[in-house]
Formats: structure tokens, sequence, C-alpha cells
């Protein structure tokens, strides 16, 4: 996906520059009842396409992150060698949580800089409504294949009919 930019003649205001915008709608980081911990939902509804907010974090080379061990870092995919890392550098997007049925969805934003042969390091990553999202409804985003897996995991609590059950600690967090 790419934004309007500095090259555009359109306004600031131009609805091609969600991601730019930063947060879109008033969110709210809460204390969930359930078994998730801390999650994050808005005060009004989200209509279907809406930007929410982007990932931010710090870039380190993957070896850092791995040492850091951090349940925080955002992968391209699971061999890029870098990763975007929120745990001492985010923003409310470190709080969504898993489902297996999410509301939200992460894509590659380009804005001022296509060039899409580093797109693991140049493109912003936002959160979309895949859906109307009622206000008050938890917002949540599905944290990829790798995450996923049988053995020595730690129970899926988002309460989906196709819930996958088990979730992976420490594993990369992936946009495949």
């Amino acid at each position: 996906m790419t934004e309007c930019s500095f090259g555009c003649e359109c306004a600031p205001d131009c609805r091609n520059r969600g991601v730019q915008r930063g947060v879109g709608v008033p969110l709210e980081i809460f204390w969930a009842a359930d078994a998730t911990g801390w999650g994050v939902r808005s005060s009004v509804a989200i209509g279907k396409g809406q930007c929410v907010c982007e990932y931010a974090g710090e870039w380190v080379p993957s070896a850092v992150a791995d040492a850091r061990e951090s349940d925080y870092v955002l992968y391209r995919e699971a061999t890029a060698p870098v990763g975007l890392d929120s745990s001492q550098a985010g923003n409310v997007g470190r709080f969504l949580n898993h489902s297996c049925e999410p509301n939200l969805v992460v894509r590659l934003v380009f804005v001022e800089h296509h060039d899409r042969s580093h797109r693991w390091r140049y493109a912003r990553r936002g959160f979309f409504a895949l859906r109307e999202i009622a206000a008050g409804e938890e917002l949540t985003w599905n944290y990829g294949p790798a995450f996923f897996g049988a053995g020595s995991g730690m129970t899926c609590a988002c309460g989906a009919a196709k819930c996958r059950s088990t979730l992976r600690r420490r594993m990369r967090h992936t946009l495949e």
C-alpha cells in the first residue's frame, strides 16, 4: 500500500494519508478480565478499512531482538534480518492482542520512500479494520503463522469460534 506523500499535490487531510496522521481513532489501553492482559479498544465505532494506528518501535538486528527475548518484535517474514521492537520504544500498537478471528490486519505502508526492494525496512506497519468494529470492542490482530504450534506453548485466550488453541512463546510475529 502506498500513501500520498511529499510528491503529491493533495492536501494534508487527504484520505490516502492514514498512517501519516498517527492514531486514527481515540484509543484506550485497558486491563482485560480474561487471560490476555492489557488490551486496546476505541470509544467510537471504526469503519471497515479505516486506519487505526501504526506499529511503532525501534529497528534492531534479529540477533539483538532475539537476545532481548521480547514478545513485542514484528518481522516482515520469519527470516528477516531486522525486526521492529516496541518493547523499549513503541506506541499503543504494542498492546493489541492476538485473535484467531481478528478485527484488524497489519499492512506495509509506503510513505515518502517507495523502494520495495527493502520493504521490510522502509515501509511502515499500519493496522486497518477488517470489518466494522463497535465502540468498546477489543481491537485484535492475527500474530501470524510462525506464532502457532503444538508443544510447549501457552493457551490461546482469544475465545474465537475458530481458535487454534496454542500459541508459542517468543516466536516471531510476522506479516506472512
